[in-house]
């Protein structure tokens, strides 16, 4: 029996070498995890760090495109309208189509001739409206009663009889119009200028009789 007790003492102190063996392997690999993890996250935060570096130089970058093309779409704009300008009178123009059509007044050129009549237009949409004179085309119709004009402008004037609205306001007196030619008219009884005189008795009217 004392035989095997000495031999179970030495095995006791063996595991309680090998226990203290690992706990010593045990704290180092755990040191190791925590080195391994503070370095990942001292790599993240440097990574980042270059990400937002990264993206701020694109953003300024990104600005000052913006600015570039900005400053070049306003030289462009600035270089159009020097380019489209009347140089009989000065006025400017957004495109060249239409300092074309504007040269024709100074020019006093009518390209756009009508088949029916022979009558000459500066723009081909003036003929296009004078066309329907013959072909009696009226294609725009008011919603509410059906009149039917030639011209879209006709029609804008025609709805005001409807809705009332009345923008022609005279300065002196407050009366307001419907139609500017009425309103222009209306003008005209303010001045004291009669540019109409019947040649048989001399009488000055504002505005022409029409017999």
């Amino acid at each position: 029996m004392k035989v095997e007790e000495e031999s179970e003492e030495p095995s006791e102190k063996r595991g309680e070498e090998l226990s203290e063996e690992e706990s010593e392997e045990l704290s180092e690999e755990s040191e190791e995890e925590s080195k391994e993890l503070s370095e990942e996250l001292s790599e993240e935060k440097e990574h980042q760090r270059s990400l937002n570096v990264t993206t701020r130089a694109k953003s300024s970058s990104c600005s000052k495109t913006k600015q570039n093309l900005s400053q070049k779409r306003t030289q462009r704009t600035k270089g159009k309208r020097s380019s489209c300008t009347c140089r009989l009178c000065g006025k400017s123009f957004t495109c060249r189509g239409s300092l074309k059509d504007h040269m024709r007044i100074h020019t006093g050129e009518r390209p756009f001739t009508c088949s029916h009549c022979g009558r000459g237009f500066k723009q081909s949409g003036s003929l296009t409206e004078h066309i329907r004179i013959h072909t009696g085309e009226k294609p725009y119709s008011c919603s509410q009663c059906g009149k039917s004009y030639r011209q879209k402008g006709s029609l804008g004037m025609h709805m005001r009889t409807h809705s009332e609205e009345k923008p022609f306001t005279c300065a002196q007196c407050g009366k307001s119009f419907t139609l500017k030619h009425i309103f222009n008219l209306h003008l005209k009884t303010h001045s004291t200028v009669k540019p109409f005189v019947f040649l048989q008795c001399g009488l000055k009217l504002l505005v022409r009789c029409l017999t």
